[in-house]
């Protein structure tokens, strides 16, 4: 399952390794159907970090990374942007992320 993140402790847990941080909003239908998907995902990609962080609350991370629109997954390896994507992603499309050296 994805772990919650913040602002607060984004740096710290996504300095190592291979990251994915799902930004969105609680709020949206959307968003909630993706969640399920996304907790899925993680449970079997135990090899990636994956975070949850509501876009709604915490907006530095948002500013930090020129996010206008969400759901937006950033792919992090050793806490650098590697990779991006808006919008609600399908199970091959977050498996198609997973950087090669995982």
């Amino acid at each position: 399952m994805a772990q919650k993140i913040t602002d607060r402790n984004f740096s710290q847990m996504t300095a190592k390794g291979v990251c994915f941080v799902k930004l969105a909003s609680p709020f949206l239908g959307p968003s909630k159907n993706y969640q399920t998907l996304f907790n899925n995902f993680a449970i079997d990609n135990s090899n990636i970090k994956c975070f949850d962080m509501d876009a709604t609350q915490e907006i530095g991370t948002l500013k930090d990374f020129n996010i206008k629109y969400v759901p937006t997954l950033l792919v992090l390896v050793n806490g650098k942007e590697v990779n991006r994507k808006t919008g609600i992603l399908n199970w091959q499309e977050l498996k198609g992320l997973v950087p090669s050296e995982t």
